[in-house]
């Protein structure tokens, strides 16, 4: 799937390549415009209420990937400026394509991070709410070692053998891409588990249904751009330029759009005129609990120790004004 300098091609074929490699650079570059806006966004809000540990946590993981995504934007558009501009011709412009070694190769070492950073997020945020229990994680922790040993082997072999790079970009993607939608099942199914003793079901649902939204449509964006690179890699032409330029972006924005929604109030749960607090309870392994005491809906989204914890006996109750997981 890459370009290589000793490749001759018919102009009809090097023209279609350029023409989907132009288009889905400009789509990418606007897609990272919009992430550029909402990390923007989310730091200012981290930033206008009283700065906390979590909020401090949360502001430079959201950064990391802010710096990891344009990293790999700045490397694409030199390639990209180069071949678009000192090519004269569809063959020169073709072989100047991904032609430094040293700028592909550092736009992949970032992309991987930003994925790992991004799967390590969701396994966290599984991990907290399952009440640190281990047994839960395990599977996607799997899944995360199976996509580094994979994405390792890709990174190896990608610029030499289109058959090769196939076999170990297929699995790599879809390794994250189980992590993300088994986490947010489990995270989501918790939720609604234990809501489902204090209000029902349906009462749970809507109770927390600005949490569950956040998850659900950030993981639906993060996993509908990978299933759709992992239907159009393998295919013949080039459809699969225009998904593999966005993953660089959204897999940044996925969790950047979690942080700010949350900052902003719309993960907090919904109660009646007649309440004056809530309560969550999840039920800790070892049957040790925990006693979260919250001031923002924020604290907890990525952090372990929450602020405000005792040990206590018999589940993990959260309770305060506002509630999230």
């Amino acid at each position: 799937m890459s370009s290589s300098a000793d490749a001759i091609l018919p102009e009809m074929v090097l023209q279609g390549w350029l023409d989907a490699n132009f288009n889905s650079h400009l789509l990418a570059y606007f897609a990272h415009g919009v992430y550029t806006g909402i990390f923007g966004m989310s730091i200012w809000l981290l930033l206008v209420n009283s700065v906390s540990r979590a909020r401090i946590y949360m502001g430079c993981i959201i950064t990391a990937l802010y710096i990891f995504a344009t990293i790999a934007a700045i490397a694409l558009w030199i390639d990209f400026s180069d071949a678009f501009v000192i090519g004269t011709s569809f063959q020169a412009r073709y072989d100047l394509m991904s032609s430094s070694v040293l700028l592909e190769t550092m736009s992949d070492i970032v992309e991987a991070l930003n994925l790992l950073i991004a799967d390590c997020i969701m396994i966290w945020r599984c991990w907290v709410v399952w009440g640190h229990d281990w047994k839960v994680v395990i599977t996607p922790i799997f899944f995360v070692i199976i996509e580094i040993a994979c994405g390792c082997i890709l990174l190896v072999h990608q610029t030499k053998d289109d058959v090769i790079t196939i076999a170990w970009a297929l699995p790599t993607m879809a390794m994250t891409l189980g992590t993300n939608i088994l986490c947010t099942g489990l995270i989501v199914g918790r939720i609604i588990h234990v809501a489902r003793g204090h209000r029902g079901v349906m009462g749970g649902i809507r109770t927390y249904r600005g949490v569950i939204e956040i998850l659900v449509e950030s993981a639906a964006l993060y996993s509908l751009i990978y299933m759709a690179l992992m239907i159009l890699y393998p295919l013949e032409g080039y459809g699969y330029t225009y998904a593999q330029r966005l993953t660089y972006p959204i897999t940044g924005i996925a969790p950047t759009l979690i942080i700010a929604r949350v900052a902003s109030g719309q993960a907090r749960p919904v109660e009646s005129s007649h309440e004056t607090q809530s309560s969550l309870h999840f039920q800790a392994s070892r049957g040790s609990t925990t006693e979260a005491e919250m001031d923002d809906v924020e604290e907890d989204m990525m952090q372990g120790n929450m602020e405000g914890t005792t040990l206590i006996t018999g589940r993990l109750e959260l309770s305060g004004s506002v509630e999230e997981v």
